[in-house]
């Protein structure tokens, strides 16, 4: 069958459109071998609800992410760059958006709106994990970038699910803080594996932090209470030299970490520091509720809490010492000095009352501390610095 001519062309003997085919008619020959443009393969498809968190991520969240302008630049829009052809780090980005805005927007607002982002929350972060878990053994320069984020943001959001999760269970809260260093140690694993690819673009700015190895001298408060401790070890007759070597490793790593935020204060999730670092024996003790391992994660606590007015923190600093003193009934007396920087009430009947406003306790450790208070990004309670 011909294809049609229009009555102009016979007239003028001229060769008419309509029979020209899609060669003649220059069109591109990926558009003619496979119709339109296909989006990235395994991608997640993006609903309403899923723009909107989106959106609210490079608006929002991503400054509540560093206080350092160059790299709150990287969080709004190299990261979101990177996610639309690695669906990982896309779940990542929607899930600490939904845990955002239910834990910040919505908290004591509207129920129901918060309990929807919750579960969107939670969707988008099994997602993420269920497609990262793959790639770890596989890290390459093409998905480096996107593995190093994707640990990072799911480090924060292991944090912050603690603000929207039952933590009336001691050691609920306890296993919730160990696993932010689960996740944190997860961030490192990817960064010995990718270091030079990332320093070699735009997301070196991550890396770009002050070595805290010739810090200013540690705040001598801080300082009487790590060698306090230090010296119950070495004076009891109940460790074996294997136990006092890993407490007094874990107390050396300790002071060293209260350390970073001081030269490192642009950076809030230096507070972990700590928990990336540790010895997997020690932290072994810890899982295992060991007394001593935990008075030393009580102290940790009062690092943690520096963070504090960061929203992805929030006050659980002040819930983890809280759940190790009303744990350890026997070791309460060395829990002192954590249990007066996070600021909880003591009850009569020796157990610890309610958390300190975080706002309030917070700006007393600034105080009695005043080096960490220096940075940029601890001036609201969101955790938004100007």
């Amino acid at each position: 069958m011909q294809r049609p001519k229009c009555s102009n062309c016979q007239r003028r003997n001229e060769k008419c459109s309509f029979s020209l085919d899609a060669q003649q008619l220059q069109l591109p020959v990926a558009l003619i071998k496979t119709g339109p443009p296909t989006l990235v393969a395994n991608l997640p498809a993006l609903n309403l609800e899923d723009l909107e968190l989106l959106h609210h991520f490079s608006t929002e969240v991503y400054a509540t992410l560093s206080a350092r302008p160059a790299v709150r630049r990287v969080w709004q829009k190299a990261v979101p760059k990177d996610a639309v052809t690695h669906p990982h780090l896309m779940h990542c980005i929607l899930a600490i958006s939904a845990l955002h805005l239910a834990n910040q927007e919505y908290e004591g607002q509207d129920s129901e709106a918060q309990e929807r982002y919750r579960r969107a929350a939670l969707r988008h972060e099994a997602a993420a994990i269920s497609l990262c878990w793959p790639l770890l053994n596989h890290v390459t320069a093409a998905n480096c970038q996107s593995l190093f984020t994707s640990g990072w943001i799911l480090g924060i959001f292991t944090a912050a699910r603690n603000q929207v999760s039952d933590m009336s269970n001691s050691d609920t809260v306890i296993e919730g803080v160990l696993a932010i260093g689960q996740q944190a140690r997860g961030v490192y694993a990817v960064l010995d594996a990718c270091d030079q690819w990332l320093r070699s673009g735009e997301f070196d700015v991550f890396l770009r932090l002050n070595p805290w190895d010739d810090a200013p001298p540690i705040v001598p408060d801080i300082d009487e209470a790590l060698q306090a401790i230090y010296k119950t070890i070495e004076a009891s007759l109940e460790y074996d030299e294997a136990r006092r070597s890993m407490y007094s490793a874990a107390i050396k790593l300790l002071r060293f970490s209260f350390q970073a935020p001081t030269v490192n204060p642009q950076y809030p999730t230096v507070v972990f520091s700590w928990l990336s670092f540790m010895d997997r024996n020690f932290v072994g003790l810890m899982e295992q509720k060991d007394a001593m391992a935990l008075v030393i994660l009580a102290h940790y606590g009062v690092l943690l809490h520096t963070a504090a007015s960061w929203w992805w923190c929030g006050d659980l600093g002040a819930r983890l010492v809280k759940s190790i003193y009303d744990s350890l009934e026997q070791s309460r007396h060395l829990l002192t000095w954590p249990v007066s920087k996070v600021e909880i009430s003591v009850e009569r009947n020796g157990s610890c009352g309610t958390v300190a406003k975080t706002q309030k306790s917070c700006d007393r450790l600034k105080t009695d501390q005043p080096s960490l208070s220096r940075g940029e990004g601890l001036e609201n309670s969101r955790g938004e610095a100007n």
